[in-house]
């Protein structure tokens, strides 16, 4: 068993656990990330949008939300 432990964009912190330190990182990442996804009527696609950590934005399309919100991650 891990311990991690994220501090979110908004400056409040978030502890928990992780079955391995591979599990703890992607838990903290997930975290510490602000997604969005959103229809877009002309391209019938959905736009996903990660924001991470210190302002970086990484964005794309999809064709369902649940593979906008795993290509997000």
């Amino acid at each position: 068993m891990t311990l991690w432990m994220a501090e979110l964009p908004d400056g409040r912190q978030v502890i928990g656990e992780a079955a391995d330190e591979a599990e703890a990182r992607r838990m903290t990442g997930q975290e510490q990330s602000r997604e969005v996804v959103s229809w877009h009527p002309e391209r019938q696609q959905w736009r996903w949008t990660l924001v991470v950590d210190g302002g970086n934005t990484h964005h794309g399309w999809a064709e369902s939300t649940d593979r906008a919100t795993a290509t997000g991650r």
